[in-house]
């Protein structure tokens, strides 16, 4: 029976080794994952930060945008004024030259 017993324990400290391999295995595989899941909030708030200067970004480029649609609005209006001014300066160049049409009707009937 001794004999038995002597032949069982290295077989079964075998297995127990054999197990504490794959406990061990385990072990190092949970630490990995639990690294990996620590650096998550790391690149969540990276991702966070570029997100944030992406908007800072469009926020100046939309106001850079407002600018120059507010430049090309004046440039709209002086133009605008520009054309009514040509456009009254037109009106008394014909009156101009309605009146020298009908001084010269008179001139022609006195002559």
């Amino acid at each position: 029976m001794m004999a038995e017993s002597a032949l069982i324990m290295p077989e079964t400290a075998l297995i127990m080794a054999e197990k504490a391999l794959k406990l061990a295995a385990s072990a190092v595989i949970m630490d990995e994952a639990a690294q990996k899941l620590a650096e998550l909030p790391v690149i969540t708030a990276k991702t966070s930060v570029i997100m944030a200067e992406t908007a800072v970004i469009m926020a100046e480029t939309a106001l850079k945008m407002a600018e120059l649609a507010l430049k090309m609005a004046e440039s709209g209006l002086i133009m605008a004024e520009s054309a009514v001014k040509m456009a009254e300066s037109a009106l008394k160049m014909a009156e101009t030259a309605l009146i020298m049409a009908e001084t010269a009707l008179i001139f022609k009937k006195k002559f």
